[in-house]
Formats: structure tokens, C-alpha cells, sequence
């Protein structure tokens, strides 16, 4: 990246080809995929390194398919297992030590092995973003904590932006052809481009309580993933860490289920986070020690637009969603992917700018539908004052997370079980000489069935249906 200080002004500059906002999970990931498709990029983020509070998360097999693709997929699969057991069940209860409600996922991983090569795990997010950093950085990328972005103006040659560290100096100024808007559900980008968020607002000022507790006990041998809590006092989920001496709870309602507080956030002390988690637990004897809270506002939102001329944007500053159903930090890991070949390909020159086009029109519907998906999880599980009426039907798991659809399909999303490799779907996976035919992808586009990347069997060939079939770096039918 060539920096150079001006003759006749003070201010450095940097040329890049694309300037991220934002250095968190999705913003990274944007430098990550930026990077493996051969394209430079610099990241630039307010807080001083990657994500401090835990924020489990689950990670869906397609998140972990494009980690397969950049390389470090297993290494992200043996972080989790140092952390959290895997395949536990989503499930509802009274209290920990209380009465168990429902199951609603009774394994993580169980009937879905068949469609990918690639499993869920669940991953913190402090554990998550330094491995991301660090294959970023060997990519190419440059992240600049601590910094921020102090004002952007566009032009049809490029970008031009002023960048500056929190600790003082001279501001720098940057020119970039593009630039990626990964700066969070307020995302100060989106506000200045005029974009408005549409769908149902903010439904609760929520916490999320990190603490210490001896909790194997109270977990009694269950193997869980995500415990979902809902009685008199509150009503949230937990989230329980190796060796079952700490983790989480967060809360978006207290009292009544039928008529809850929903503003958490308000007058919150450290003595009532401990009768919380007490409450939540269903045991008052057990030794608790809090470490943090962290406010959040539980929203389900889809920007009006994803694109304003040479601007983009990706993640939370692009759909802001509850976490229920643990898509959000995928579906903008998603977006970084569809993005990035994109960016790509335009930057070497090898497809008319008119390809970056299909971001908003192939993402936009994507978002929009799992954020309404998310919405209709947190209505069942966590606040069903809310109603159904006007709310998604709950799509299976499955559907939403790799059976979503790009144009020209006729669908938003459909079952990747037994799907043909129709044009805007996912390329399914089938074992082609031993490997999956998915190894395939996630360079260049590949003429599957064609000489180079041929079908052995009748299994592989019925999975593509008709031969040959071209598909695209993502890994979609194109």
C-alpha cells in the first residue's frame, strides 16, 4: 500500500483499491475475502483491537464453507471445540435447574451432515475475529485500529476520504475506487447517504450479562448449545462456556411474559444483574461473578438500499436482526462474500461495473427475508406478547442458512436437500473422487461436468442435474 507525503501539503495519502469501515467481524471478513481474491484493501475501525466481549456465536455451515475456502476452516472448528461442546441442543426452560419447556433444535449438527463438508459450531467472537485478522493480514489486507473515519466524499472516478487515529496526528487522506460500509447497526456511512431502515424497529432495550459461575451442576449432563429462559422475572437465553464455570445471559424482558419491561437497559446495577442470573438459573446458592454488560437494542431492520454509487453496504449497517436463530453475523459474512468476487473482478478488469449491480439485487431480498426469519424466532421464543399476525412463517433452519436464492431463481429460499443445481442457487455438495465438489470453488468461475471438473457418478450427476453448469466464484449457479 504506497503512502507519500504531498510537496505542498502536509497531508499523507493512501491509494487503496477498496476502504472497509468498520474492522469488526464483517469487516474483516470483507478484507479476508478481499484479499483471497487478489485484491488490496484497508480497514479501518473505532476500537483499539478485535471484539472484547465473548458474543457467542453460531457459526452455519455456509459460513464455514467459506472459511473452508480461505483456509482456515479447521482451525475455526478446533477453537470451538476449546471452547464449547459441540452439537448441543437450542432448547426453552423455566430455569436451568427448573422445568425444560421445548426443544427446538435437539442436536446442532443432526440431519444436516448429508448437504455440506462443513459442520455448525458455535465460536465466541473475541476467539473468532483474531483468527480472521491474522489470514486477512497474510492476504494483503491492512486493518487500522483505534481509527476513524472522519468524513467521505464519492465521484465517478473513485473515493475520496479523510481517516484519522484516536490517539492524535495528522488526519490521512485515502482514494479508493470503492468502499464497503461495515460500521454496525448505526452505521454513521448509511446516515450520511440518506438510507433509511425499514421493517419492525427496536422491540427492546436488552443486556447481555457475562459472568463466573460453577454451572455444570445445574446443567446436569444436558449437552445445550442455547438455553432459552422465560418465566415471571425475565425472559432471554444463555449461553454456558467450557468447563461450565462461565458464559452469559441475555435478557429482553423482565416480568410479566404476557405485558414484559422491555427497556432492560434503564437503571441496571451490578446487584440486580445477580438476582437475574440467579432468577434465570432457578438457584439462589450459586457463587456468581460478574464481568461485564453489554447494552443492545433487539431490532429487525433492512436497509431501503444496498448500494449508493461507489458505496456499499454489508453486515448490521445492512440489516439489523435479533439474534435468535444466530444469523446475523453470518448473513454479513455472506454479504462480504458476494461482494468481494464482485469487487474483484471489476478491479482486474475482467467484468463491466455494471456487475456490482447484482450486490443489492441478489442481497437485498437474501437480508431482508432472514432478518423477518430471525424476527419470527425471537416472537416464538422470547416475546410472544408480540402476536404473530403480520409474521413469517419460521422456515427450517436449514432453508434459511443455505438454501437461500439469488435471480434468477423464482425463490428466496428453498431446501438444499436433494435441490438440482438450478440457476441462483447454492452449487450443492456431492463427493466427487473423494472430495467435495465445493473444493472446487471459490476462485474463478468452473464449468462443472465439463472436462476439467467432471461428474464420476450417477449420485454427482443427479445432484447437477443437467451437465455441464457453470458456477460462479461464490459457489452459485450462474
Amino acid at each position: 500500500m504506497r503512502e507519500q507525503q504531498g510537496i505542498s501539503t502536509p497531508v499523507r495519502e493512501i491509494d487503496v483499491p477498496v476502504l472497509i469501515v468498520g474492522g469488526s467481524l464483517v469487516g474483516m471478513s470483507t478484507a479476508l475475502l478481499l484479499g483471497h481474491y487478489g485484491v488490496r484493501s484497508l480497514a479501518v475501525e473505532h476500537h483499539r483491537g478485535t471484539a472484547i466481549h465473548p458474543r457467542a456465536a453460531q457459526i452455519t455451515q455456509r459460513t464455514m464453507e467459506i472459511l473452508r475456502t480461505v483456509g482456515i476452516e479447521q482451525i475455526v472448528r478446533s477453537k470451538s471445540e476449546e471452547q464449547f461442546v459441540q452439537d448441543g441442543a437450542i432448547m426453552a426452560v423455566e430455569t436451568l435447574a427448573g422445568k425444560e419447556i421445548a426443544y427446538y433444535i435437539a442436536n446442532l449438527n443432526e440431519g444436516i451432515r448429508d448437504v455440506s463438508p462443513c459442520e455448525r459450531v458455535f465460536i465466541s467472537q473475541s476467539l473468532l475475529e483474531p483468527l480472521l485478522k491474522t489470514r486477512a493480514e497474510e492476504l494483503g489486507a491492512e486493518l487500522r485500529f483505534a481509527t476513524d473515519l472522519v468524513s467521505f466524499e464519492q465521484d465517478s472516478a473513485g473515493i475520496t476520504a479523510m481517516i484519522q487515529s484516536r490517539d492524535g496526528g495528522d488526519p490521512i487522506r485515502v482514494h479508493a475506487k470503492y468502499l464497503v460500509a461495515a460500521d454496525g447497526a448505526h452505521s454513521r456511512v448509511r446516515q450520511k447517504l440518506g438510507i433509511a431502515m425499514r421493517g419492525r424497529g427496536t422491540f427492546s432495550n436488552s443486556v447481555t450479562i457475562y459472568f463466573r459461575a460453577p454451572l455444570a451442576a445445574l446443567l446436569r449432563g444436558r449437552n445445550l448449545s442455547v438455553i432459552y429462559v422465560t418465566n415471571s422475572t425475565l425472559q432471554g437465553f444463555f449461553r454456558v462456556e467450557k468447563p461450565f464455570n462461565s458464559g452469559f445471559l441475555a435478557i429482553n424482558g423482565l416480568g410479566d411474559p404476557d405485558h414484559p419491561n422491555t427497556n432492560v437497559s434503564e437503571g441496571l446495577t451490578d446487584q440486580r444483574c445477580l438476582e437475574l442470573i440467579h432468577a434465570a438459573l432457578g438457584a439462589s446458592d450459586v457463587p456468581i461473578t460478574i464481568d461485564s454488560v453489554m447494552h443492545w437494542q433487539a431490532e429487525a431492520n433492512t436497509a431501503e438500499r444496498f448500494r449508493d454509487g461507489r458505496v456499499f453496504l454489508a453486515g448490521d449497517a445492512a440489516h439489523v436482526m435479533p439474534p435468535n436463530g444466530g444469523f446475523g453475523g453470518n448473513t454479513g459474512v455472506q454479504d462480504a462474500q458476494n461482494l468481494a468476487w464482485k469487487i474483484a473482478r471489476v478491479v482486474r478488469g475482467e467484468e463491466e461495473e455494471s456487475l456490482l449491480d447484482s450486490y443489492d439485487a441478489e442481497r437485498r431480498p437474501v437480508g431482508a427475508f432472514t432478518v423477518e426469519q430471525a424476527y419470527s424466532r425471537y416472537v416464538t421464543r422470547t416475546a410472544p406478547y408480540l402476536g404473530s399476525a403480520g409474521m413469517e412463517p419460521i422456515a427450517p433452519d436449514l432453508n434459511v442458512e443455505l438454501g437461500y436464492c439469488y435471480p434468477p431463481s423464482k425463490h428466496i429460499h428453498q431446501s438444499p436437500q436433494g435441490a438440482k443445481a438450478a440457476p441462483g442457487t447454492r452449487a450443492p455438495h456431492v463427493l466427487v473422487r473423494g472430495r467435495s465438489a465445493l473444493d472446487w470453488f471459490g476462485k474463478d468461475y468452473v464449468l462443472v461436468g465439463g472436462p476439467d471438473f467432471p461428474l464420476d457418478s450417477d449420485e454427482a450427476r443427479a445432484a447437477y442435474g443437467v451437465e455441464p453448469v457453470l458456477v460462479r466464484p461464490d459457489g452459485f449457479v450462474a
